[in-house]
């Protein structure tokens, strides 16, 4: 007995040392894993903007939600600011493989199944994983969910699942509405969520307590399922770009090309511009014949645009009379900028190759184009060190001195973002000189485009804004 106990005890120990053991391997992974993917961020993103991030701290139970437009990177761009663990609701098709379903199981995921999901034969019990939720939440973390279901492009709120608000509910409803439990919706907007070097924001909201609900759970659990839902979408919708159409969407993104030519403004700036543009738009749609005549003149102007492969910016830019004077200075920095250029350009050359040619080979059918973002960033995850590991041996091989070595290495990232930059600025120049070959053969055609070009932003300002 006195062996048999003691070998219990051992057990035990053993048990709990390999838990407590596990728990810390799980810690440091996590966050070694986050700091990997905010430095991604910040070499991917030229700007992240935050709007009331103090918000993404917590000191509570929570439920993370956000729009879903960019796949991965869009529990990843809130979860990693937030300064607690964050598990995620994930689609189970993710869990079908062995490996895959140990892996994600262990690594911070909870499986949920859709309808629209082909789960094969490996089967997700939704109850069981809700259980795993109210668990999850009943020990204070904070959990990520998609609300929406699944990832989409349009600058939209799709119309919310319901799993979120019975999730929240069932675990303050097991804690007798004492476990004050939050749900923090974050609304995310990218100025192109696909792109290498494009903007986001992240726009935190105020958060919904679920204990508010406790009176009209317990009179009718369905309604109070629906009154969460419906709350959560009002607050989501107010936190980003919302759209009513595809063609909405279409207009707007001309719009807000038009008056980034005409005044360009930061990220965070523009996008409440956005906003407030898309609320003029929205009124200006309901007077029909109006309407139809002011967008009309905007995709004659689009076309034109487009057929002499130039843009709004160069069209802006010839009414001031200021063209000719700022593309001479654009050519004089292309010319002295070229050697940099082509150091950068060569020793980023694989690096940036790869990820960009598996990004266009997951191009629809493969792939829903939202995935371009993930696979480039986790794509360059691997192959920035790879390339770069070996031109460094390759340079401290031939130069056989560390010093070089270190000022090579030093000079790969920002040489990289310039060549980037280049490119992008002689893309500019290049329109430039056809609006200037254009204006050189036609100039009261262009005139008449830059008159056309100020009269569809004075008709929009003249609208009065919904409140």
């Amino acid at each position: 007995m006195i062996w048999s106990g003691s070998t219990c005890w051992i057990l035990k120990a053993r048990a709990t040392g390999s838990s407590i053991m596990k728990k810390l391997f799980l810690y440091s992974f996590y966050h070694s894993v986050k700091n990997l993917i905010l430095v991604a961020f910040r070499i991917f993103y030229r700007k992240t903007v935050f709007i009331r991030r103090d918000r993404l701290r917590v000191d509570r139970p929570t439920i993370l939600v956000t729009n879903h437009p960019s796949t991965m990177t869009d529990p990843l761009n809130a979860a990693a600011r937030m300064n607690t663990m964050v598990h995620f609701l994930a689609n189970a098709g993710m869990f079908q493989h062995w490996f895959s379903n140990w892996f994600f199981s262990t690594f911070y995921c909870i499986p949920i199944g859709r309808s629209i999901d082909k789960t094969g034969k490996r089967k997700v019990d939704n109850e069981d994983s809700f259980a795993r939720c109210d668990d999850f939440l009943t020990g204070g973390g904070c959990l990520y969910i998609a609300p929406e279901g699944g990832s989409h492009f349009e600058r939209r709120l799709q119309r919310l699942k319901t799993g979120t608000a019975r999730i929240a509910l069932s675990a303050e409803n097991k804690n007798d509405f004492q476990l004050g439990l939050v749900i923090r919706p974050v609304g995310l907007a990218y100025s192109a969520q696909t792109d290498f070097r494009s903007d986001v924001l992240v726009n935190s909201g105020a958060v919904l307590r679920v204990a508010d609900y406790e009176q009209s759970y317990r009179e009718d659990p369905i309604e109070a399922v629906q009154q969460l839902t419906a709350d959560l979408t009002e607050r989501l919708r107010d936190l980003v770009i919302h759209t009513q159409d595809d063609e909405e969407d279409t207009t707007l993104r001309q719009v807000e090309a038009i008056q980034q030519a005409s005044e360009p403004l930061d990220w965070e700036s523009h996008v409440h511009r956005t906003r407030e543009t898309l609320k003029r738009l929205q009124q200006l749609r309901r007077e029909k014949e109006t309407y139809a005549n002011w967008r009309e003149r905007l995709t004659q102007l689009e076309t034109a645009l487009t057929e002499r492969g130039s843009d709004y910016r160069s069209l802006h830019d010839a009414g001031q009379g200021v063209l000719r004077a700022s593309n001479r200075r654009r050519a004089l920095a292309l010319i002295l900028g070229l050697p940099l250029f082509l150091y950068g350009w060569i020793n980023n050359y694989l690096a940036n190759a790869i990820p960009g040619f598996l990004a266009q080979w997951s191009m629809p059918p493969r792939l829903y184009i939202g995935y371009q973002s993930t696979v480039k960033l986790m794509s360059a995850l691997i192959f920035y060190p790879l390339f770069y590991g070996i031109q460094l041996y390759l340079v401290q091989r031939w130069g056989g001195q560390w010093w070089l070595t270190a000022l090579y290495l030093l000079s790969l990232y920002p040489t990289g973002i310039f060549a980037w930059r280049y490119r992008a600025r002689w893309r500019t120049w290049r329109r430039a000189v056809r609006m200037l070959e254009w204006r050189g053969k036609a100039a009261e055609t262009v005139d008449r485009w830059v008159a056309t070009q100020r009269d569809l932003l004075s008709d929009l300002a003249q609208i009065k804004a919904e409140a």
